[in-house]
């Protein structure tokens, strides 16, 4: 039970069914949706967050999402964010029905409205010592100066994080035509070799409970591409959709925020080895454990921010081909191939830049929201955990304070990619859309703001 309602924070949680969304009927794996969470202050100051089980939008689409979560709630734009989970078991951005997403959004907003009442909260964070993902770039003595690679999936806790058979994978393809691919099967005959170094341990879980102690909704954040069970026969939202669906057994409507995983992978063996359930089970196990000696608190403070970044779009193209920094001399290039991969590769990387290119040129958004003394960042793009990391040890917090970073928050901008990890080439560096500088000055703003924030 709380007391004193005046000063107690009113919120409510919502979804929305994003499959009449997606581009082709195919039978939906889990559940793909639009989580909302409307929180109101007591001085009347609202935040709405959005987030949408799909990989990422450019500017236009977070705008129309936005305009759609306006409509009847009232709730300024500068205070309404929309995110993705960053799944990729769900349709691609140009395949994907903005109405149908629109009219998702507004279903999940008013529900939030609908629901809302004054709410408690409890929060719990923790260092999982099981491990259950990697950093998946590590450098590849087949590659020249130092250069890095990037092993989607493969590794796992049943090889111990393995990156051999990965490995014997892409020096096959340099082999054979010399580009260093990442798609594929890895060889299992490869030897073990080295392991894939853990990824960010950090979940971080809040429980949010009405005035009769009821539960009525949970965040859950954790930091891994989601790309478990993304395969042509169904659409999913991989293990962010199990991980809500195990919370709310539990009662309440549950949103889960993706942390800066541009460099973290699931440890998973393959896209049929079920694990997008394995882990969202597991990590519910871990956020409920975690939740059980913390008692609910009047949420009593909510704050909202949101700061822009212009961005500055890179100059050094890639040539066009496909990972093109990873090129090597072991292998004679096919004319033909190397033609047809260098225009499909520039389209894709023109069509993107058109989204962010211009006079003036676009901006990025950071969101900050502030429940009581715990602090969600949430940058936009593929961030890297090193970014996040590199934040957290930049802001001296007062005590009290715990800062949760996330990320893709509003536009996407493919990989934001530090300036050392750029000097190292590799998958994520030839998917980069802004300048080497664009990453240190994101780091920049998101401090200025923490500081500004909380002194």
């Amino acid at each position: 039970m709380m007391d004193d309602k005046k000063n107690i924070v009113t919120g409510g949680f919502g979804r929305g069914d994003l499959s009449a969304a997606l581009p082709e009927e195919r039978r939906i794996y889990g559940d793909v949706s639009v989580n909302a969470a409307w929180f109101r202050a007591a001085d009347g100051s609202q935040a709405l967050y959005c987030i949408l089980d799909f990989m990422d939008f450019d500017q236009p689409s977070v705008e129309a999402m936005r305009t759609a979560a306006m409509e009847g709630s009232g709730v300024p734009a500068e205070h309404v964010h929309i995110l993705t989970t960053h799944n990729h078991s769900a349709g691609e951005l140009p395949n994907i029905k903005l109405d149908k997403a629109a009219d998702a959004v507004k279903a999940a907003v008013a529900q939030a409205l609908s629901d809302a009442e004054p709410l408690s909260m409890s929060f719990a964070c923790m260092q999982i010592r099981e491990q259950l993902n990697y950093r998946r770039r590590i450098p590849f003595d087949a590659l020249p100066d130092g250069m890095m690679t990037t092993i989607f999936y493969g590794p796992s806790p049943e090889n111990g994080f393995a990156a051999g058979p990965s490995l014997k994978m892409q020096l096959k393809a340099l082999e054979n035509d010399g580009i260093s691919r990442y798609d594929g099967i890895p060889d299992k005959d490869g030897a073990t070799g080295v392991a894939m170094p853990p990824g960010d341990p950090l979940l971080a879980v809040w429980r949010f409970t009405g005035h009769s102690g009821n539960v009525k909704g949970w965040f859950c954040r954790f930091a891994a591409h989601a790309i478990c069970c993304n395969r042509s026969e169904h659409y999913s939202g991989d293990y962010p959709s199990f991980l809500r669906s195990a919370l709310e057994r539990n009662g309440g409507l549950a949103l889960f925020f993706n942390g800066p995983c541009g460099d973290i992978a699931p440890g998973l063996p393959g896209k049929r080895s079920g694990y997008e359930l394995l882990l969202g089970e597991k990590l519910a196990k871990y956020a409920i454990e975690a939740l059980a000696e913390c008692r609910p608190q009047p949420l009593r403070v909510m704050r909202d921010f949101m700061a822009k970044v212009p961005v500055s779009v890179r100059e050094d193209f890639p040539d066009g081909r496909p990972f093109a920094s990873n090129r090597t001399g072991l292998a004679k290039i096919r004319e033909e191939s190397e033609h047809s991969n260098l225009e499909a590769h520039r389209a894709f990387l023109e069509s993107k830049m058109a989204t962010i290119a211009g006079d003036p040129p676009g901006v990025a958004a950071i969101g900050l929201l502030q429940l009581n003394s715990i602090l969600i960042l949430a940058l936009p793009g593929e961030s890297f955990w090193t970014t996040g990391e590199s934040i957290r040890t930049r802001c001296s917090l007062p005590d009290g304070f715990t800062l949760v970073t996330v990320t893709e928050h509003e536009r996407t901008l493919m990989y934001i990619v530090p300036p050392d990890e750029c000097d190292r080439g590799g998958y994520e560096n030839t998917c980069r859309l802004a300048s080497r500088d664009f990453e240190p000055r994101l780091q920049d703003a998101a401090v200025a703001l923490l500081k500004d924030i909380v002194p």
